[in-house]
């Protein structure tokens, strides 16, 4: 099974404890993808984010949905990063494929999930209180190693949401993969220092540190993804989402020398900090 990095965002009490500096846990995954196929029942077109097209209510849950807006291939490249978050030990809200009853369009949906507030999200973020959070360093580390490995722009202190499981523990959600993979296809070497992730990661890395043995953890995970798991996901995404010259070329580029340069590249770039 793979293992998942939860971060426990609660602070701790007492004045003796012993923690590792992140937490790798065997066990089923609280956060998995589900396929919602279903019409829209009421619509509030008031975009939360650029690339939102607004939000539906599907069944009596609600969802921020997206189309493909100004080029950029943002429901495919949304899809298929939702499926490989859980593979490689991550999390993000469920997603759907939603369907528009009047025009038979198909949208990206994410449900919304209980979680802290934008002012809450932002103190844990910054906080530099590493100790009271425990493995929010690790799962951060985590992310960017996936980020920079999907060439994913833009992520920001928006795109992480902090989730109240069932377990009554906190657990950091990853969102909005519009502007990488696909989008950006075929993915550069390496992201910008300007970019939105680079920088963002560097705030972060100031506050918490940078996790070494989480990020490589997690380009560890990357590599154990199967071509035909990629394959499997591509075949779920409705007609038009991605080209089919594109997912061909992906899916011959999953797991060719190729990609495996790439881990390495990355792999190197984090432990002599070139990349960070």
């Amino acid at each position: 099974m793979t293992k998942r990095f939860s971060a426990d965002v609660e602070s701790l009490s007492g004045g003796h404890h012993v923690v590792r500096a992140y937490q790798l846990e065997d066990r089923q995954r609280e956060m998995f993808p589900v396929i919602y196929e279903a019409e829209i029942e009421f619509c509030d077109p008031n975009p939360k984010t650029a690339d939102a097209w607004g939000d539906v209510i599907v069944s009596g849950d609600r969802f921020l949905v997206k189309t493909d807006k100004g080029g950029l291939l943002t429901r495919g490249s949304e899809w298929v990063v939702a499926q490989l978050i859980p593979e490689i030990g991550l999390s993000c809200p469920d997603v759907g494929i939603i369907r528009m009853r009047s025009t038979d369009e198909y949208f990206f949906g994410s449900k919304y999930t209980p979680v802290a507030d934008k002012v809450k999200t932002r103190q844990i973020l910054h906080s530099g209180e590493s100790q009271k959070h425990i493995g929010l360093k690790a799962a951060l580390s985590a992310a960017f190693a996936m980020d920079m490995f999907l060439n994913n722009e833009d992520r920001h202190d928006e795109n992480f949401l902090l989730h109240y499981a069932s377990s009554g523990r906190r657990i950091l959600l990853l969102i909005d993969h519009a502007r990488c993979l696909f989008s950006a296809w075929p993915i550069q070497q390496y992201l910008p220092e300007s970019c939105n992730t680079r920088s963002t990661a560097k705030k972060s890395f100031l506050c918490h540190g940078f996790d070494l043995e989480a990020a490589l953890y997690t380009l560890d995970q990357i590599a154990k993804v199967a071509p035909q798991k990629v394959i499997e996901i591509l075949r779920q995404v409705p007609k038009g989402w991605v080209p089919e010259q594109v997912a061909d070329e992906f899916s011959a580029w999953w797991g060719s020398p190729a990609f495996r340069e790439r881990l390495a590249a990355l792999r190197m770039g984090f432990e002599d900090g070139s990349l960070l």
